[in-house]
């Protein structure tokens, strides 16, 4: 577990690491020391633009929120889907509700679409899946392949 520690110190770059020393200071209200002299990337007065660059890069990303993702409703009944064919659009994220009406847990299961999710019996899941170029996809209920079978069309 130590050698971990070691490897990710050696990482970091020269620059981003503080010892000790140099920490000291600030918590005692000191400025904090230039660790480079000359070195412009480091000097005090450099900091602020960094910060104040990567504040707006983490605020102009903003994930789509839930509400924003296409939503199909599924229903597994009596170890079958419905509706069996899904249409959804080509090259967009969405997600499937996928209600469990049985009494029994079954596992939406699709090598096609990289996905697998258990739902219990009487539960609802959401299944989130990433864009998909135009074709078709196939999908079951693993626990009841035999009946539970899909497919997704992205158009």
């Amino acid at each position: 577990m130590e050698a971990d520690h070691r490897v990710m110190d050696v990482r970091l770059s020269r620059q981003a690491q503080l010892t000790a020393a140099q920490l000291a200071p600030v918590h005692a209200g000191a400025k904090l020391k230039d660790p480079e002299p000359g070195n412009p990337t480091m000097s005090p007065m450099f900091r602020p633009a960094v910060i104040a660059a990567f504040c707006a890069a983490a605020l102009a990303y903003v994930p789509a929120s839930a509400a924003d993702v296409h939503t199909v409703e599924l229903t597994l009944k009596d170890h079958k889907f419905s509706p069996a064919t899904i249409e959804v659009p080509a090259n967009q994220r969405f997600q499937i509700k996928l209600t469990n009406e049985d009494e029994t847990a079954d596992e939406f299961d699709s090598t096609d679409l990289r996905v697998e999710k258990v739902v219990g019996g009487g539960k609802t899941g959401i299944i989130r899946i990433q864009p998909l170029v135009p074709g078709r996809y196939q999908f079951m209920g693993e626990y009841h392949a035999a009946t539970a079978r899909g497919i997704v069309v992205a158009k």
